[in-house]
């Protein structure tokens, strides 16, 4: 079993402490491998990212998405739908630290890559919407929030079905933000 699997075996148990020596070990054996600018390298920069930020490190995380995305873009091109996920993780990272006006360029990059490389009605596309509209949420953009929210459940509904998990938890994104506003 290798170091990075066995770190993600930890990581679902919630063994945050055991994972981060093997997330380490991973990236230093594709670095060492593959090259340090590798898309693979990206993979366990993201994913040492990953779990600094659910260990609550917010900060130490933000340099291995930086690297992540660094690498997709110059490896796959600054519009691959591989470097959309990477912007989407800094948003993230960006927004759960609470620099919401940072976060969304990252966010809104994202989408654009998405609408353009996939379709506006692919569901990565409709993940990118929902960010946005937890975004404008957290920035008291109700309105924002809805639209975005409507547009992400019409394509889930239409790709995935209504009983789909996703389809479902932003039915009540929508739902919640609907009885919120007058």
């Amino acid at each position: 079993m290798s170091a990075g699997n066995l770190a993600g075996i930890y990581e679902a148990t919630g063994k945050y402490e055991e994972a981060l020596p093997l997330r380490k070990r991973a990236l230093e054996i594709h670095e060492i491998s593959l090259g340090k600018d590798h898309p693979i390298t990206a993979t366990s920069l993201n994913n040492l990212g990953y779990l600094l930020r659910e260990m609550g490190e917010l900060a130490e995380a933000r340099e291995p998405y930086q690297r992540a995305l660094d690498i997709k873009e110059k490896a796959l091109g600054p519009d691959h739908p591989d470097t959309a996920t990477s912007l989407n993780n800094l948003g993230g990272l960006l927004q759960a630290m609470g620099n919401l006006a940072e976060a969304r360029p990252y966010y809104q990059r994202a989408l654009d890559i998405r609408e353009k490389a996939l379709g506006p009605d692919h569901p990565d596309t409709a993940t990118s919407l929902w960010w946005m509209g937890v975004l404008a949420e957290n920035d008291g953009d109700l309105i924002g929030a809805r639209d975005y929210y409507q547009r992400t459940y019409q394509i889930f509904l239409r790709a995935l079905g209504a009983e789909h998990p996703n389809t479902k938890n932003v039915r009540g994104f929508l739902q919640r933000i609907e009885a919120a506003l007058p």
